[in-house]
């Protein structure tokens, strides 16, 4: 199965923290890639999926957005996609590609480049790719995906939780 998590809102890598914790109880393998994210600055998620049994790959941790990083100059996001065609031969039960859609979206890779990725994986697994999109320019991923999901803010606060956890 292919699942999309895309949308302005809150909890796309939530839903997809969801997925790998339920595959794991279940003794599936499982490999999270991280994209354009610092979690050991930001969210600290990756401690928790290695405790758990998770292959925890950071395949890029800058982005030109994020406050006090950017992209390395030399930094070419297609070594990244090779890093993934790797993992998708693997044996792996469920990989999850998150923020891998802001790749598409901020011109780092194509969509092209990802659907001929995943069409190669091996077929046996579950694949979860989250991120924000821009609606059209990711079109064709959608229509090979079993399940797309939008999510979308209704209300959301610009600040930090109670426990000093960053959203």
């Amino acid at each position: 199965m292919i699942y999309i998590i895309t949308g302005n809102g809150k909890g796309k890598t939530t839903s997809a923290l969801g997925l790998a914790l339920r595959a794991r109880s279940h003794g599936c393998k499982v490999c999270w890639c991280y994209f354009h994210k610092d979690v050991k600055r930001w969210s600290r998620e990756d401690k928790m999926l290695e405790q758990i049994g998770v292959d925890v790959k950071h395949i890029c941790k800058f982005h030109p957005a994020f406050p006090g990083t950017k992209t390395p100059p030399d930094y070419d996001m297609r070594i990244g996609l090779a890093e993934v065609k790797r993992i998708l031969q693997n044996n792996y039960d469920l990989v999850i590609l998150d923020e891998v859609l802001i790749s598409i979206r901020d011109g780092f890779i194509t969509e092209n480049d990802l659907l001929a990725a995943i069409m190669n994986r091996n077929t046996t697994m579950t694949l979860v790719i989250t991120g924000r999109s821009k609606k059209d320019n990711i079109s064709a991923l959608e229509s090979i995906a079993d399940i797309s999901s939008h999510i979308v803010n209704i209300k959301h606060a610009d600040k930090l939780c109670q426990i000093g956890i960053h959203y």
